[in-house]
């Protein structure tokens, strides 16, 4: 809250305010050195896997059966070259627990003149369940394939970035298939990652961020307030703000839920004050941009401004894992409690 007699009172701590979108949770583009060659080479699928122990490959299906024959790492990228059938690169499980939305991101490339029987196929599995592929991506692949050969036309896809947002689980174990049939031909996979929140700052009210909040005190729960700082004059419609419980049986589920209307925007001093106007006058001597009394629950709770859109449910619903966040906090009371989005945590107060 603007004037540190307010700063002071914020018994939670300031929140500190840096954007929360796109945090990585694995990731791996082979650009280590020591990658180099990883793989298999024929004939006869000669394996080097020494070393590497995030991820595997498995060749039984593909056929390579020249030296010229090849699925490794090759210049920063795991390639394949005339496999004659189906080679699959695998992730070790990823933990997502906690994490809100999460996103996968997979860059491809390809070079030569491949047909429709040459393919990538992007998949997930969620938990150890069955496998889901991304199928047609772009119109570039078709009803059962993630890219092919030919599409969307002759000239090939020539490079893709295939992403999909993941159903919310613990864990998740990404899958990309290869098959092509030449030595000519050559199918790249060039990173691999799995990230939390938005892949990009929010375009509802770009570098707006929560600065500060006040979400239990002495008595009465009569001055909750939480406080946004930003570009004066920036307009907030098109997000909202969340309370998420991090206790018990009903961890993940929203107890608040704020939506912004198109007249609230961020005050000709950089911030934007909301919560109960009698306490905050009463107690503090301000009037806040927004009078409410915000249900924040006194224990474990994280504090998030997400795009509205992206909100499956409303108060007393979990998260759907498709929340884009623009920034978050959790508040922390002990040790037994779940917080999300990656927050950063401020507390026990």
């Amino acid at each position: 809250m603007q004037g540190s007699k307010y700063r002071a009172l914020a018994t939670f701590g300031l929140l500190a305010a840096s954007p929360a979108w796109a945090t990585t949770l694995w990731q791996e583009d082979f650009s280590d050195p020591t990658l180099a060659g990883k793989g298999a080479t024929g004939p006869g699928a000669v394996m080097d896997m020494t070393g590497v122990s995030n991820w595997s490959i498995d060749v039984s299906e593909a056929s390579l059966s020249a030296d010229s024959d090849w699925f490794r790492v090759e210049g920063s990228g795991l390639e394949g070259r005339d496999l004659d059938g189906p080679a699959v690169w695998l992730s070790a499980p990823i933990d997502i627990n906690g994490h809100g939305a999460t996103n996968l991101r997979v860059s491809l490339t390809e070079d030569g003149d491949h047909e429709t029987t040459d393919i990538i196929d992007v998949a997930y599995a969620i938990d150890g369940g069955a496998f889901v592929t991304v199928t047609n991506w772009d119109n570039r692949g078709d009803a059962d394939h993630t890219l092919v050969g030919d599409q969307p036309d002759d000239g090939d896809w020539l490079s893709a970035e295939v992403e999909q947002t993941l159903p919310k689980g613990s864990s998740v174990q990404v899958r990309i298939t290869f098959d092509n049939n030449a030595g000519s031909e050559r199918l790249r996979l060039e990173e691999v990652r799995v990230s939390s929140g938005s892949e990009s700052p929010s375009t509802a009210a770009p570098g707006v961020v929560i600065n500060e909040a006040l979400l239990s005190h002495t008595g009465a729960d009569n001055t909750e307030f939480f406080e946004l700082f930003g570009a004066p004059g920036t307009p907030l419609s098109g997000l909202s703000l969340i309370a998420v419980e991090g206790e018990g049986s009903g961890a993940d589920t929203i107890d608040e839920r704020i939506d912004f209307a198109p007249t609230d925007r961020i005050g000709a001093n950089g911030y934007f004050l909301a919560g109960n106007a009698t306490g905050l006058n009463d107690n503090y001597g301000v009037s806040p941009n927004l009078d409410l009394d915000p249900n924040f629950e006194n224990g474990g709770v994280t504090l998030a401004l997400v795009e509205t859109a992206s909100l499956v449910g409303g108060v007393g619903n979990g998260l759907s894992g498709s929340e884009s966040v623009v920034d978050a906090v959790a508040i922390k009371e002990d040790t037994s409690e779940t917080f999300y989005f990656d927050a950063p945590v401020v507390g026990p107060d």
